[in-house]
C-alpha cells in the first residue's frame, strides 16, 4: 500500500473520532451551574404555563375560586423562589417588587399564546339574533360583513 493512502485513512479516522468525541468534550467543559440556571429558567416557564393555564380554566368554570387562589398561590410561590434564586445568580434584573414582575411576564406569555386565528365562540343561549354578531347556531363570533358563519355555514340575519 502506498504511504499517502494510509495516511488520508489515518486523517479520515481522526476527523471522525474528533466529530463523534466533541459533543461529549463540550459537555464537560459545560459548568454546573449554567445547566442549573438553563433549569430553573425552563421551571419559571413551566410555571408561567401552568399559571396562565389555571386561570383559564377558572375563567371558564372548571376551577372553583378557592381552589384556583389556593393552586394559584402555591404556583406563585414556586415561581418567586426560583426568582430568587436566579437573582442570586446574577441572571435577573435586580430591583422592583418580583410579584409585580410575574405579573408582568405572565401578561407577555398570555398575549402571545392568544390565537388570533381562532375565532371567539359565545354560548348559543347568550346569542343575541338582533345583534348578529355571533351566529345563531353555534355561537361562533362574526367577522366584518360575513353573510354566512364561517364555522356551520348558517345564514346571518341583517342587522336593521
Amino acid at each position: 500500500m502506498d504511504i499517502g493512502v494510509i495516511a488520508a485513512c489515518l486523517l479520515l479516522l481522526a476527523l471522525c473520532g474528533y466529530f463523534v468525541a466533541r459533543p461529549l468534550l463540550t459537555l464537560q467543559n459545560a459548568t454546573a451551574g449554567d445547566v442549573g440556571i438553563r433549569q430553573l429558567n425552563e421551571r419559571k416557564e413551566q410555571i408561567y404555563a401552568s399559571i396562565i393555564e389555571l386561570t383559564f380554566d377558572n375563567e371558564l368554570g372548571k376551577l372553583p375560586d378557592a381552589d384556583f387562589h389556593r393552586m394559584r398561590g402555591e404556583l406563585e410561590s414556586q415561581a418567586l423562589a426560583i426568582l430568587e434564586q436566579l437573582d442570586q445568580r446574577g441572571q435577573q434584573p435586580s430591583g422592583g417588587d418580583i410579584e409585580q414582575r410575574i405579573e408582568r411576564e405572565l401578561a407577555a406569555l398570555q398575549l402571545q399564546t392568544e390565537d388570533p386565528i381562532t375565532p371567539q365562540v359565545a354560548p348559543p343561549s347568550e346569542v343575541d339574533a338582533a345583534t348578529a354578531k355571533f351566529c345563531g347556531q353555534c355561537g361562533t363570533a362574526r367577522r366584518g360583513s360575513d353573510r354566512f358563519c364561517t364555522q356551520c355555514g348558517a345564514a346571518f340575519e341583517k342587522a336593521s
